[in-house]
């Protein structure tokens, strides 16, 4: 995430990528919370 950040991405595009790549491999996106929509 830190990596995401300093890359300028947004919380909520960081939380979809995570959430991507946990379906890619089979897993169910986490369930913690969306993050705030970004402004």
């Amino acid at each position: 995430m830190m990596a995401g950040l300093a890359e300028g991405k947004s919380l909520t595009r960081i939380r979809q990528e995570i959430d991507q790549a946990y379906q890619a491999v089979g897993l169910e996106p986490t369930p913690t919370p969306m993050p705030p929509p970004d402004k």
